[in-house]
């Protein structure tokens, strides 16, 4: 329900998240299954019904990520010929024969009609499936070139420049293939469209990305964001637990101590914190005082002033102390915690980037 699939979908990812773990613990390959034409004939007809791209509509494919498929040649009638005749026992699993599924649907009520049209429409569709892969590896190359003209890796985010996309609006289906990666269907493109002539702050939604219009920008980002995270940090070691933190130290500030003047390297007068500290999203609310000002900054306006997106708002985590923000992560320290001519020990963190 959470996720919106069925369950046979549902079970389908839970035994494969268990394939997996299987194979990582025993250090293993590859895990092979058993997959065969039938099934890769009844894929592609519900890709088609469902609306797809030349992915789609190519299959199943032998071999992907460590999944290998040996079976696609062969039809599920052939291989039950080869289990009878080498007596070969198995078991098939009785949901096979309901028709309530949409898999099940097709493999009994519209494959039969198609065979009254071409006996032979198995081996047809898997002949044309073939063709269309070979043509995918092709346009595949062309699209990634594309994209890569087009937008930059930012973070976990993809962000492509909206005045050179629209030299390509012209072509829905090229428009399509550059944010099919996106989860984006045949049927979102138009929004697309419509998403590169609207205004700042509007977005869509794919099933696994946010597509997001910030100025001349389209921010791509998975669903999941950080804006919940929280972590206790109850000595400096356990800054190395929270993603994003590349570093943490304490040091003795001494005379020839300088500042780092990089955003994302903080330098914190230790005395001034206490344990345990807290590193969470940030919530309505919040202020803190800037570094060098004297006056108390909400957030949110802090974000306005700095024209902050709406994902890069949600992506931001802040070190907290007492109750106190001590540090906008990879952004801006707070003036109360800086480190003076009277600091005897300086905590550093160093972060990645993580407000991209």
């Amino acid at each position: 329900r959470k996720k919106g699939i069925s369950v046979q979908m549902a079970a389908r990812e839970l035994r494969f998240e268990w394939f997996e773990r299987i194979r990582i613990e025993n250090n293993f390959g590859f895990v092979v299954v058993a997959h065969n034409l039938d099934d890769k004939i009844e894929t592609i007809l519900i890709n088609l019904t469902r609306g797809t791209g030349l992915t789609g509509l190519s299959g199943m494919k032998p071999l992907s990520n460590r999944i290998i498929r040996p079976l696609l040649f062969a039809t599920r009638k052939k291989i039950e010929v080869y289990c009878s005749d080498n007596h070969i026992t198995f078991r098939e699993d009785k949901s096979n024969a309901e028709t309530r599924y949409t898999r099940n649907k097709i493999r009994h009520l519209v494959i039969p009609v198609l065979q009254e049209i071409n006996p032979s429409v198995k081996e047809s569709v898997n002949e044309t499936a073939e063709r269309l892969s070979g043509i995918d590896e092709i346009l595949s190359f062309y699209i990634d070139d594309i994209r890569s003209q087009i937008s930059v890796k930012r973070g976990a985010a993809t962000v492509f420049n909206i005045e050179k996309l629209k030299t390509h609006q012209k072509s829905k289906a090229l428009i399509f293939e550059l944010f099919s990666p996106y989860g984006v269907a045949g049927s979102v493109t138009g929004d697309l469209l419509r998403l590169m002539t609207g205004s700042t702050g509007k977005q869509i939604l794919s099933k696994t990305h946010r597509i997001l219009r910030n100025r001349d920008e389209l921010i791509v980002t998975p669903l999941v964001t950080r804006n919940r995270e929280y972590y206790e940090i109850n000595d400096v070691e356990d800054f190395l637990a929270v993603p994003g933190i590349k570093s943490a130290g304490i040091k003795n500030a001494g005379p020839g101590y300088k500042v780092p003047r990089e955003k994302w390297n903080a330098s914190i007068d230790s005395d001034k914190i206490r344990f345990p500290l807290i590193i969470r999203g940030w919530e309505t609310g919040d202020f803190f005082y800037p570094l060098g000002m004297k006056l108390k900054k909400k957030l949110s306006d802090y974000f306005i002033d700095r024209k902050y997106s709406l994902i890069k708002k949600e992506n931001t985590l802040i070190l907290e102390s007492e109750g106190k923000i001590v540090w906008i992560i990879g952004e801006r320290l707070d003036e109360r915690f800086k480190v003076t001519e009277s600091t005897s020990r300086v905590l550093n963190i160093e972060s990645e980037d993580l407000l991209t």
